[in-house]
């Protein structure tokens, strides 16, 4: 099998005759290179592509251009073939399946690679990967308890209902800010049906869980109740009603305090006129106790997330949160049509003034 080729140099035709096709190899394989010698040793190469003569080295997009370089260097070390040669210029055939083998190499040892990794990390981190995700999981609902707010529950003795009444009020002015309010006076259905005990251990495994804190509001009755249980390890039957959650709670409560890991996870609260922190067993003042309304802005900020609002934005919010308590603590210490009542414990309490 034969080919005809015809080269023109200096427009002048320098070769016209039948080139066997075995001399050249495969022609998908081989580029001509077409070398033009000038005046004054002037040299020029160039390869012949269907779209003409690309001019090596080029910048063009061709396929040899692309490959100038290493063509250029195998007309150097005498890997072409020469064609023929004059003293106008000279032919070259070039071969290219090494550089096609070469890509098409590398390419199947990628794949091969590429196979061998993920096989490999499937069987090493399968039980990685099982807890990369259950991380993840917990970083995704972290995010959307903190987009919600955090996760506050709220933790009283039931001493009477004007007292419950109170503790709603502190606890729907809490639902204004970015927190989530959990207490037992809004989920009775819930806490009949699972009892006090297991509602309160629910409750708190998942507001400790989404990284909340734990509202313990004291009053004389939870005073009394926690005096109780450090001297006895058991408070009186019957003392309280059914769904008082605060008895309850203490069998949880007590242990966290008792072995230290309470401080971050809980907060102590009491009224001003109610009941002095100072008389709050000493066991619970390991964590801060504030003394509501007079300390709503540190209470505020003890409960809110590590990165606080600033200064002046707490100092908003707690004055919108005393806002929609004052009418619960008049209406508490100051019933109307009777003197102030003498309800409190310790100095100062009971004062309405």
């Amino acid at each position: 099998m034969v080919s005809s080729q015809q080269v023109n140099s200096w427009e002048k035709l320098q070769l016209q005759e039948c080139l066997w096709a075995d001399s050249l190899g495969p022609p998908k394989d081989d580029v001509l290179l077409l070398e033009t010698r000038g005046p004054q040793d002037n040299r020029s190469l160039c390869a012949l592509e269907p779209s003409g003569c690309t001019s090596l080295p080029s910048k063009a997009s061709t396929r040899a251009a692309r490959l100038g370089e290493y063509l250029l260097q195998d007309l150097q070390s005498g890997q072409c073939l020469q064609l023929w040669d004059d003293d106008l210029g000279a032919l070259w055939a070039c071969p290219m399946d090494k550089y096609i083998h070469k890509r098409w190499a590398l390419l199947w040892l990628a794949c091969l690679l590429f196979a061998a990794a993920l096989s490999l990390i499937l069987l090493l981190k399968k039980d990685h990967a099982k807890g990369w995700l259950r991380l993840l999981k917990q970083d995704v609902r972290s995010g959307a308890a903190a987009a919600r707010g955090r996760a506050a529950l709220l933790l009283y003795s039931a001493d009477d209902s004007g007292f419950e009444r109170l503790v709603g009020a502190l606890a729907s002015a809490l639902c204004q800010l970015p927190l989530r309010v959990a207490v037992d006076l809004w989920s009775r259905r819930e806490m009949s049906a699972q009892g006090p005990v297991a509602w309160f251990h629910a409750q708190r495994r998942q507001t400790l869980q989404e990284g909340g804190v734990v509202v313990l509001l004291f009053s004389p009755g939870a005073v009394a109740l926690c005096s109780e249980w450090l001297q006895d390890g058991v408070s009186a039957p019957g003392a309280h009603g059914p769904h008082d959650a605060f008895r309850a709670s203490l069998s949880c409560v007590l242990p966290d305090f008792l072995q230290g890991r309470a401080p971050g996870r809980y907060v102590g609260a009491c009224f001003d006129r109610l009941l002095h922190p100072d008389f709050v067993p000493a066991l619970f003042r390991t964590v801060p106790v504030f003394s509501l309304p007079s300390q709503l802005p540190d209470f505020l900020g003890a409960l809110q997330e590590p990165r606080a609002p600033r200064p002046g934005r707490l100092q908003e919010r707690a004055e919108q949160v005393s806002r929609a308590l004052q009418p619960a603590l008049d209406s508490y210490f100051h019933p109307p049509g009777t003197p102030a009542p003498g309800r409190g414990v310790g100095p100062g309490a009971g004062d309405g003034t």
